[in-house]
């Protein structure tokens, strides 16, 4: 018997196998991150319409998800996001999707944990500093009109007041870290029309037990010049 063929124009062949099927069990993992023994990373899971959790690790044990079923883990800072969450000593800040909101939560503690800012701005490319009181980040905050308001700001964990701005008056900024002893916050900042790697700049701002002091040093202006 012979079989049947049918000809058909190219791309419009009858499958089984639909996209959403194909793609259903693809994780998207990124953003690794060790402390205390566990590793730490944020997985997309196409399955659940792409929300990202993060989860963690450690050899000989299952994985498992710290942060709740009800939340997506992710930052809309510069649109594209990226720097999403950040770990130490136990103590876990993120991004949620939904109105862009930032927790801190204690990973010893099967509480949700403390919400760090409001509806409105949003956050990303967080850094703890070492003795763990402050969390440094990028801040954006939309205008009524033009580009979004880019500066790097500091939570006060001791503290239920707003982030304290450390640097503003750059169109972007990015990467905030803590020297290892406290005393300093470096952070990177370039403006229109460069790229990063057009022309980049190296701030650091001196940091006391009360936060930020006196105004940021220039250190380094950096382009690759391509």
């Amino acid at each position: 018997m012979t079989a049947h063929k049918q000809v058909l124009p190219f791309g419009s062949w009858p499958t089984a196998l639909s996209a959403e099927r194909i793609l259903a069990g693809a994780l998207r993992l990124g953003f690794p991150q060790i402390d205390g023994g566990w590793i730490y990373w944020l997985e997309g899971r196409p399955g659940e319409g792409g929300r990202q959790v993060i989860v963690r690790g450690m050899p000989g044990q299952a994985p498992e998800d710290v942060t709740p079923a009800d939340q997506n883990v992710r930052t809309l800072v510069h649109e594209y996001g990226g720097g999403d969450f950040r770990v130490q000593a136990g103590q876990l800040v993120y991004a949620d999707m939904s109105e862009q909101r930032v927790w801190l939560r204690d990973l010893d503690d099967p509480l949700p944990g403390r919400l760090l800012s409001e509806a409105g701005p949003r956050y990303a490319d967080f850094a703890f500093s070492p003795d763990g009181r402050w969390i440094a980040a990028v801040q954006e905050v939309g205008r009524e009109a033009g580009e979004p308001e880019n500066t790097v700001v500091v939570f006060d964990l001791q503290s239920s007041a707003p982030p304290i701005p450390v640097a503003s008056g750059h169109d972007f900024v990015s990467f905030p870290r803590f020297s290892p002893d406290g005393t300093r916050l470096v952070y990177t900042a370039w403006n229109h029309p460069n790229m990063p790697w057009d022309g980049t700049r190296l701030y650091e701002q001196a940091f006391g037990p009360e936060g930020p002091v006196g105004e940021a040093r220039l250190g380094v202006t950096a382009s690759i010049g391509i």
